[in-house]
């Protein structure tokens, strides 16, 4: 059921893979952020529901970039991170 007008719900995902969670261990340092404090990778993934259960398809990657609008300090600035290394090509929920 849709909380808010635009249609976006809350989804249960299930229990997260352990290699999931254990890659948070492995984020590599966030070279556009000064102070050497942050870590990122990043990748996209469409997901996609079906009777057993929810399946994530890998995205083709790309940089990461966020508008100015919402970030006036790393906004508009075409930034290129590792790929997330946890799961596979595809991975079920």
């Amino acid at each position: 059921m849709p909380f808010n007008q635009d249609g976006f719900s809350i989804v249960d995902l299930g229990v997260i893979p352990a290699d999931v969670i254990d890659s948070f261990s492995r984020l590599a340092l966030d070279q556009y952020m000064g102070g050497g404090n942050r870590y990122r990778r990043f990748s996209q993934y469409k997901m996609i529901s079906s009777a057993t259960g929810w399946n994530f398809e890998l995205l083709a990657h790309r940089p990461y970039m966020t508008f100015s609008k919402y970030n006036p300090v790393a906004g508009g600035i075409q930034r290129f991170y590792a790929r997330c290394n946890a799961g596979s090509e595809s991975t079920k929920l």
